[in-house]
């Protein structure tokens, strides 16, 4: 990195980090199609659905990876079991549903959940594949010769007390894979199920019992980090660190449905951003707090060490306008300041605007989301951060400098000026920016004579 730049966003030759989008996929083969063109990506560690991985919580706003549907079960009505948090709670016809590492076609797999019911009726339907049992219900709809028929051998009526309930079933789906596996109460009239825990293990030749399959068997994900996600994790660092790419690391997501319903004392209750912020100033540890901080010494004891993590962000476009938000993001970036093995930048993201949080902020440097694309015309960005590029066609949604198309010159040139922000008066700025030349021209307003400028490498030039 530069010695002269403390943010890190030029090498120590003045070669500058060129961020791409926002890229979520899980095919790691990315990195060589975007190198050496760009050498900055902003990935998710966490966040939507659509996300990868995400080994400190369940996903957000494309929907949960794992135990989607229903609610999560307020410590006030329900008692969790020892050592659990989060407890899924689902009605009569409701179902949550798992992700399974690959397993094997032909074999035995053995799956068990942890469960209470609270007044449980039924049955709601007695010529379907469960007949006339109702209750808790372990079923796959793909596996199991058959569809939707149940795994479980026990039935749970009434008010049960916590009971593993399970069975076992041979995997039919010809991949291997597990596909739509299900838990919830399909043929109940009433009452409520609580989950908390799933397991899926081979059954082994000799009677044992395989290594866990489920991604997330508890739904506290701040207290179990998913080890397949962060497996994927390693290997897209590594993919990152092959092809000279930096990542800057989305770790934690405004509306994840684990972390927004931890309340500060430690018990679950209702949904809210601001438990994931963080309730309080940001020098005062919550329970919310003692997790993130969990998961953060998690992450740089497995990847902080790395020069190939460039940053990282508190989480993906949180409220602009919350001081909750301002607080959680300045204790994010005081621990990973505090106890990461080398020097790392941290911030955070907003959806919209540019809050007066940035100036007295921990976090070490701005960001800020806008979408930008073809409104209308070939170059009508409107007002946009984000990378740009001249041409007949803009993407759709993309994100990064600070640029604006104020209009197009006498010869059809489009023409680029800053976007407004605020600043405060009395005080000294420094503007620089990065720029590459091809293929322009010049033209003689005098005598019509076109000529070439060529292409030249890119500059930064300072005002």
């Amino acid at each position: 990195m530069s010695p002269t730049d403390t943010r890190y966003f030029e090498f120590a030759d003045k070669t500058p980090f060129i961020p791409t989008v926002g890229i979520h996929e899980r095919d790691v083969t990315k990195f060589s199609t975007i190198a050496p063109a760009f050498n900055l990506d902003r990935v998710w560690w966490q966040g939507s659905d659509a996300g990868p991985q995400a080994p400190f919580g369940l996903g957000g706003q494309g929907g949960l990876k794992d135990w989607g549907n229903g609610n999560f079960a307020a410590s006030s009505v329900v008692s969790p079991p020892a050592n659990h948090l989060l407890i899924k709670s689902l009605g009569a016809g409701y179902d949550t549903s798992l992700n399974v590492a690959p397993g094997g076609y032909g074999k035995t797999y053995q799956w068990q959940a942890l469960v209470r019911t609270i007044g449980v009726t039924g049955p709601a339907n007695t010529t379907g594949v469960s007949g006339s049992n109702y209750g808790p219900t372990l079923h796959c709809t793909d596996n199991a010769a058959g569809s939707d028929i149940p795994v479980n051998t026990q039935w749970l009526h009434g008010n049960t007390p916590w009971t593993w309930i399970g069975g076992t079933f041979v995997n039919n789906f010809s991949s291997g894979e597990f596909r739509w596996m299900k838990m919830g109460m399909p043929n109940a009239t009433g009452g409520t199920c609580y989950i908390a825990e799933a397991s899926i293990r081979e059954v082994l030749p000799g009677g044992g019992l395989g290594p866990e399959l489920v991604n997330h068997p508890v739904p506290e994900t701040l207290q179990s980090y998913c080890q397949e996600d962060a497996y994927n994790c390693d290997q897209e660092l590594n993919a990152a660190t092959t092809n000279n790419i930096y990542l800057k690391v989305v770790c934690f997501e405004t509306k994840d449905e684990a972390s927004s319903d931890i309340q500060g004392d430690g018990t679950i209750g209702a949904t809210s951003a601001d438990n994931t912020y963080g309730v309080v100033d940001a020098s005062t540890i919550n329970a919310q707090r003692w997790y993130q901080r969990a998961a953060m010494r998690y992450f740089a004891a497995r990847w902080g060490w790395s020069p190939n993590i460039h940053s990282v962000e508190f989480l993906n476009e949180g409220d602009p306008d919350n001081g909750n938000h301002h607080n959680g993001a300045s204790a994010f970036a005081n621990y990973i300041h505090q106890i990461n093995v080398r020097p790392l930048l941290a911030t955070t993201s907003y959806w919209a605007g540019l809050p007066t949080f940035w100036s007295d902020t921990t976090c070490d440097y701005l960001d800020v989301h806008k979408y930008i694309g073809p409104a209308s015309g070939d170059h009508n960005l409107q007002q946009g951060y984000g990378m740009w590029q001249l041409a007949p066609t803009v993407a759709d949604a993309i994100r990064g400098q600070v640029l604006q198309l104020v209009s197009n010159d006498v010869s059809g040139g489009p023409i680029f000026r800053l976007s407004p922000m605020p600043i405060a008066v009395g005080h000294t700025y420094r503007i620089r920016f990065w720029l590459k030349g091809q293929g322009l021209t010049k033209t003689n307003p005098n005598t019509g004579q076109v000529s070439q400028y060529g292409e030249g490498p890119g500059f930064s030039a300072s005002v």
